[in-house]
């Protein structure tokens, strides 16, 4: 019996007899409570059983100790009363163990109600329950039995008949219900409709409408198992009928401060022929900015919706710290009329912003970068933003052998965004609800890798910016060129070109030139427990603009075709990134599924370096270092002594699969843990001189590499640092193939901890 064993065994037993004691800890008169039992019989046969029960057991209380043997409660008992309230011991009790829960007999009056109520919500009217008590020394275990005749329907539902106007607005949109006939009754869905009605209602200006004038009658003397439901309407106080409201003026403070503006006179004010007036001393925006995001006008019928849509607009800019909205109501040719005062609190307006970084990378790579951030959010007077960065980092690779400095790199990028569409054609849509952006994108870079080569590269974009919905965003620029050239060649690096041609056409100086577009979806709710999803999907072109250009004007020249003295390069690339996020209490599991696919075509035998694909590392497969996998079953044949071929990877590929599995829990305060697997590979379309790295779909699944792993996170909400621990369990042998390594897995062994375990030091979660 090896360690482990004897240690698991062990454990095994200190759980089970730490659990048994959990009674021997009790004062006098206390009683443990052990389970809940929910037994539920239904005469008509129409509840999902399964499910209603563990929705019942959710609902009652106390809550029996959780955990393997109830170890947590071992704990507790283990530790005793520790003398400091913040002591490790105490930190042990509290944070890992768990106090017993005890038997109280008032709590079953209020469990029954909970769950009477609960069911009377969900149709069952007719119901009977039940509690039996069973005690055995000092354990208690509760089972409750619960009687029902079945679920209601709801057979016929009428609408107001009157003939006031929110009456027939309401009927209109009866359609459009979330009750419906054969339903069965659900207060949860009553309060829906009030919340989908009350919406409806001040979006069609019934400004001072909401849920309390909603009520129903329920008439379940219709029949067996059968309601009819009657929607009603309260009156206004006093009796008066619900009337629409319009808009009257509007009045923005663009400069409110909310420490000083009370009673400020202010030497400009802008009038315009809706009704709106702009009150300031200095012009902060444009007049007709601030009318284009103000929704209706003078006379328009209230919509409640387009409201907020506007402070959604004002706030969008950036520019504003606050926009909050007055109203004041009055009486107009009999009409009722909404006066609107926009107080809008100004942000800063420039700021200039630094950020330090230390990181590392599998293989011994340490590095430091620094950016500097300046920014104005109104620079021309429309909200328009400008960000320049200038960035710089320095990376170091320990070992014998190694020059101090391993590479060198130089950032500049300015970025200018306008709140509009800027196109040929108008594409704006004064009522979209959130406001599109055009960007103007211009960088250079310079990286300097000291034993290898220098990249200069030149880049410059164009294109759009905009939100669908909350749920839906998308990104695309119809222009997009990147000039790439190749400089201070070593020696040592023009000999690993020579070995392989693939890479040496990677390395060729080229000109990128086509278009971009990036669709993200993501339907997470800020502070929501319920499972969300995420995906981004990436299509990516190169070339072909320029390709029916050359093919027009140089026919009788050889490919490549050059532009700017260049060749361009031509392929497509595609990538699709999904994940899907499930919490459960404190804990979160999260699931990603990558893949990627690049094909050069036309003027590129081959994609140029940068779009090519690569795995490993701390975003990726951990268990492997980055770039350190792939293509297909290829194993670098490199001596440990080669310093120079040690630091330059090149496993890249056109295809890459990639999937991936970690589950987070916390462990206490802001330390958090994550167990996860990941797998995947990258492959090449053509094989060159690496025909093991050639994707096949006869063989494919047979070569994804898996790894596993233990993490550790200090997460601070606004940053987070991560160490991540991971081993392949199964990976590629030189001339072997993919093998299991199950049988070599020995954690108490140091040199398989130093062949085998790999560390990975990031910024922020992996994805």
């Amino acid at each position: 019996m090896n360690k482990l064993s004897i240690l698991l065994i062990s454990g095994l037993l200190l759980l089970v007899s730490m659990s048994c004691s959990g009674v021997k800890h009790l004062q006098a008169g206390e009683l443990l409570y052990t389970k809940t039992t929910i037994n539920l019989i239904d005469s008509s046969q129409t509840l999902p059983l399964k499910r209603t029960r563990n929705e019942l057991l959710a609902l009652t209380r106390p809550i029996p100790n959780t955990g393997l043997f109830k170890w947590p409660l071992g704990i507790y008992n283990l530790m005793g009363k520790p003398k400091k309230t913040k002591g490790l011991r105490s930190w042990i009790k509290n944070k890992l163990g768990e106090p017993p829960a005890l038997y109280e007999p008032q709590q079953i009056v209020r469990t029954k109600a909970v769950l009477e109520k609960y069911l009377r919500d969900k149709g069952l009217f007719q119901l009977d329950i039940k509690e039996d008590t069973s005690i055995n020394g000092k354990k208690v275990a509760l089972t409750y039995t619960i009687r029902t005749s079945g679920r209601y329907r709801i057979r016929a539902i009428t609408w107001p008949a009157d003939s006031m106007a929110i009456s027939r607005l309401l009927q209109t949109a009866a359609s459009e219900s979330f009750l419906q006939a054969e339903a069965f009754y659900d207060l949860e869905q009553l309060n829906l409709e009030r919340e989908r009605l009350a919406a409806l209602a001040a979006d069609q200006g019934f400004a001072d409408f909401n849920t309390a004038y909603v009520y129903y009658l329920v008439d379940t003397t219709v029949g067996p198992l059968r309601a009819d439901l009657h929607v009603r309407i309260k009156p206004r106080e006093g009796s008066l009928p619900q009337a629409p409201y319009y808009i009257g003026q509007t009045y923005l403070y663009p400069e409110y401060d909310i420490n000083t503006a009370s009673g400020k006179p202010f030497a400009d004010t802008v009038e315009l022929a809706n009704g709106l007036h702009i009150l300031q001393n200095d012009q902060l925006l444009f007049p007709s900015l601030l009318d284009r995001l103000i929704l209706q006008r003078q006379g328009d019928r209230f919509s409640r919706k387009d409201q907020r849509l506007s402070q959604s607009h004002l706030l969008e800019l950036g520019v504003f710290k606050f926009a909050n909205l007055k109203y004041i109501n009055r009486q107009e040719n009999g009409k009722n009329i909404l006066d609107r005062y926009f107080y809008l609190t100004p942000n800063r307006q420039q700021e200039i912003t630094a950020e330090f970084e230390l990181n590392n990378r599998t293989g011994n790579y340490l590095g430091t970068a620094a950016t500097f951030t300046y920014s104005h959010k109104n620079i021309f007077g429309a909200a328009e933003r400008l960000d320049i960065e200038l960035a710089g980092g320095l990376e170091t690779q320990l070992g014998s052998g190694l020059q101090l400095i391993n590479s060198a790199d130089i950032n500049f990028e300015m970025n200018l965004s306008a709140p509009r569409f800027m196109a040929p054609i108008q594409l704006n849509r004064p009522n979209v609800k959130f406001i599109p952006r055009t960007e103007i994108n211009f960088g250079v870079n310079y990286q300097r890798r000291i034993q290898f080569y220098s990249i200069n590269a030149v880049s410059l974009k164009m294109g759009y910016n905009w939100r669908e919905d909350s749920k839906r965003r998308h990104q695309f620029y119809p222009i997009q060129m990147n000039r790439v050239s190749l400089s201070n060649r070593t020696p040592a690096f023009e000999a690993l070109l020579k070995e392989d041609p693939r890479l040496q056409q990677s390395f060729d100086d080229i000109f990128i030139a086509g278009l971009n577009y990036t669709y993200l979806f993501s339907n997470a709710a800020v502070g929501s427990p319920d499972r969300y999803s995420y995906f981004k999907g990436e299509l990516e072109t190169s070339g072909n603009v320029l390709n029916i250009f050359s093919l027009l004007i140089k026919q009788n020249e050889t490919r490549p075709y050059a532009i700017l003295g260049l060749p361009y390069a031509q392929f497509v690339k595609l990538n699709l990134d999904y994940r899907y996020y499930y919490p459960y209490r404190k804990n979160l599991t999260v699931t990603r599924l990558y893949f990627g696919v690049g094909v050069p075509f036309g003027n590129s035998d081959v994609l140029p370096y940068t779009k090519q694909f690569f795995i490993g590392g701390s975003n990726s497969i951990r268990a492997f270092r980055l770039q350190g996998l792939g293509p297909g079953t290829y194993v670098a044949d490199i001596a440990d002594d080669d310093a120079i071929r040690n630091q330059f990877i090149d496993q890249t590929g056109d295809i890459k699969l990639e999937g991936n599995v970690e589950y987070r829990f916390p462990l206490f305060s802001y330390l958090k843990g994550a167990l996860f697997l990941d797998a995947g590979n990258v492959w090449l379309l053509r094989a060159g001189n690496r025909p093991e790295g050639v994707f096949k779909f006869g063989r494919f699944l047979n070569e994804i590499a898996l790894g596993t792993g233990l993490g550790f996170r200090l997460d601070f909400q606004f940053f987070v640092i991560r160490l991540d621990g991971a081993f392949a369990l199964r990976k590629p042998f030189l001339n072997q193939g993919f093998q299991w390594t199950f049988s070599d897995i020995a954690p108490f062994s140091r040199s398989w901890r130093k062949n085998n375990l790999i560390w990975n030091l990031g910024i922020g979660y992996p994805f």
